[in-house]
């Protein structure tokens, strides 16, 4: 459906009391619901896609 891709999930870094904390919830989150975000977004592109044809 998609390509392969090789990107990395940002994963900031906050120094806080002299003890590092790195935020990685976001990316277990999206590794974790990955099929259906790409359901939900490639239905949403189909949808605006052919909003805009029916409207031309």
């Amino acid at each position: 459906m998609l390509p392969a891709h090789t990107a990395q999930c940002p994963q900031p870094s906050i120094t806080l009391f002299g003890s590092t904390i790195t935020l990685t919830a976001q990316c277990t989150l999206a590794e974790q619901f990955r099929s259906q975000i790409q359901v939900t977004f490639a239905l949403v592109f189909t949808l605006v896609s052919l909003f805009i044809v029916l409207t031309a």
